[in-house]
């Protein structure tokens, strides 16, 4: 729910003061609402039909509060960047930040309708709203703005998105998939919305969303090799069974079928295998190829390189990956917290590189040392 509260003094906003004189406020005290918005038509915000269509909105965000508690709740500069991306038109909304620093719990929105010819306060009033859905239902339903469901559709996709991405279950990787692949053929549909929405930036999240289903691949992967790995006799059982095949000729039947069961066994479970390292093979590949078009759409975005390199270097693309891990560290700025973190990547893809060529000299090659590098990789 909105918390709306009326506005029944001068309102303190930053940098500028509103000051209404005795006339004004009388007219705009009719125009406050007085109880939750749910409760109350819309006309309850509005002095006139025709004034709501002549009027724009200036909006402030208190940015005092800077703790952000609870799933989806909004920090106060992500409160203003989701309004300005709803927001039909900047003329229409126009956002400012401001500092209270007095009053305590949530950070408060105050919205101030002014008329566009004599810029008159027509309404004002303030929530406190920090989620996707409760900006929207300011904007849409309590401002009267219109033309911003595609946008909210949009950013309610990328949401559920990021939410699932962090989560741990199964199925969580496709589902932020299909999120943001809504996302991308909306944009497609709608170029306006890429003016809003960064088609660069939402590869990025579906590459790291497939470097999640990967993972989630890989780690059965290694579950089916650790089983079928147990089920293979060593040596010595071997030896033993020929030995005891060769001591006691009439349990020679009996052992060779007990053999030839655990083989078409071990047969399927190695088939098993195959279909599972494919699936994570797969799954790379579309990592690798929306974290490579990203970088050509965010050529000066750290970010984009280093994913690209981890979706290179994850499909034993160590050479390539580490040119782009170069490209990421050369974008980051002197001094940047992250550039430790990219030089130890860049050391531990080099000694990973050192391996697999180490692991080629030794005969491995082809199939088996693709298993081998994706089932020790961790």
């Amino acid at each position: 729910m909105l918390g709306v509260r009326p506005v029944r003094r001068t309102l303190a906003l930053g940098v500028c003061y509103l000051v209404v004189v005795a006339s004004q406020a009388q007219r705009a005290q009719s125009t406050f609402i007085t109880a939750s918005p749910s409760h109350r038509s819309r006309q309850n915000v509005f002095a006139t039909a025709d004034s709501a269509l002549q009027a724009v909105w200036d909006v402030y965000v208190d940015q005092s509060k800077t703790k952000v508690r609870g799933d989806n709740k909004m920090s106060p500069p992500r409160v203003m960047e989701t309004i300005e991306m709803l927001s039909p038109s900047p003329d229409l909304c126009r956002v400012y930040p401001f500092a209270e620093g007095k009053r305590k719990g949530q950070s408060v929105v105050r919205c101030v309708q002014r008329d566009q010819d004599n810029d008159s306060v027509l309404s004002a009033f303030e929530v406190t709203v920090n989620t996707l859905d409760g900006i929207y239902r300011l904007m849409s339903h309590h401002m009267g703005l219109s033309d911003i469901e595609k946008i909210y559709d949009v950013l309610k996709n990328i949401e559920e998105g990021d939410r699932k991405v962090a989560e741990d279950e199964s199925n969580a990787a496709n589902e932020a998939i299909e999120c943001y692949t809504r996302v991308l053929k909306s944009i497609d549909r709608n170029s306006m919305l890429e003016s809003k929405v960064s088609r660069g930036l939402i590869l990025t999240k579906r590459s790291q969303a497939f470097l999640r289903r990967a993972a989630y691949h890989q780690k059965e992967l290694q579950a089916l090799v650790q089983d079928l790995t147990e089920t293979i006799p060593s040596e010595t059982t071997i030896k033993i069974i020929f030995q005891t095949a060769s001591s006691y000729p009439s349990l020679k039947p009996s052992l060779f079928s007990k053999l030839s069961g655990d083989a078409k066994e071990q047969q399927a479970k190695f088939r098993s295998i195959r279909f599972r390292h494919d699936m994570y093979e797969f799954a790379l590949l579309h990592a690798v190829q929306d974290s490579l078009q990203s970088t050509q759409l965010l050529p000066e975005n750290s970010k984009a390189f280093r994913i690209a390199g981890e979706c290179l270097a994850s499909l034993r693309k160590m050479g390539e990956a580490a040119l782009y891990f170069r490209r990421a560290l050369a974008l980051l700025p002197p001094h940047d917290e992250d550039i430790l973190g990219l030089v130890d990547v860049l050391q531990k893809n080099q000694m990973k590189q050192e391996l697999a060529e180490r692991a080629r000299l030794s005969g491995f090659s082809g199939d088996t040392l693709r298993l081998a590098l994706d089932v020790a990789a961790a």
